[in-house]
């Protein structure tokens, strides 16, 4: 399965309030997979996740929010 075809899944179970859907599409917009990157959209989509219940969500979220500069947190060349 490709990266397109993925999105067009989860945008589906997106639209059901799928929170695991709405991680995985954030992800994307976060590493610019298949979207352009676009930290805060995933950080959008990445509330309205852990809205629902994604663990993963509020993880990427406690991260984003420690440092003081949320995009500096957010750089995927830090990641280690």
């Amino acid at each position: 399965m490709n990266i397109r075809t993925a999105l067009d899944l989860w945008h589906d179970a997106a639209q059901q309030g799928h929170a695991e859907a709405i991680f995985s599409i954030g992800l994307c917009y976060f590493l610019g997979g298949g979207v352009a990157k676009d930290i805060g959209q995933a950080m959008h989509l990445w509330r309205q996740s852990a809205a629902n219940g994604s663990a993963e969500a509020m993880f990427m979220l406690g991260i984003a929010y420690r440092p003081k500069n949320t995009t500096q947190a957010l750089q995927p060349s830090t990641a280690k």
